[in-house]
């Protein structure tokens, strides 16, 4: 599978929290600067936005990003991102939104 980066070169990882860069990646309105989300799953099938990232926030047409034969995001938090759309969040800017981190927790395998 095609490995992706954030400007700084670094990897980006299953379970890395990031922090959207740009107003409404995809068209979507409800995905703005600054909004938070964990990466969950990535796609190679050659879709433009390979990146699936579970938002903190519920979103309007979110889906559960199923890839791999599995969902990876809870129902409505889900949205495929390109890497120039997202950047990486640190943990003093990100806490896990405690609605979605155990959801988020158990697709991922974490305890």
């Amino acid at each position: 599978m095609k490995q992706y980066f954030y400007t700084d070169g670094s990897p980006i990882e299953i379970g890395d929290r990031v922090m959207c860069a740009i107003g409404h990646p995809d068209d979507n309105d409800d995905i703005n600067v600054g909004d938070f989300g964990t990466v969950v799953a990535f796609t190679d099938d050659g879709y433009y936005r390979p990146i699936g990232v579970s938002w903190d926030n519920q979103i309007v047409n979110g889906h559960e990003l199923f890839a791999n034969d599995k969902p990876n995001a809870a129902d409505g938090h889900g949205w495929w991102v390109h890497e120039k759309e997202i950047s990486r969040a640190f943990p003093e800017q990100a806490a896990f939104e405690p609605a979605a981190s155990a959801d988020i927790y158990a697709m991922l395998g974490i305890k």
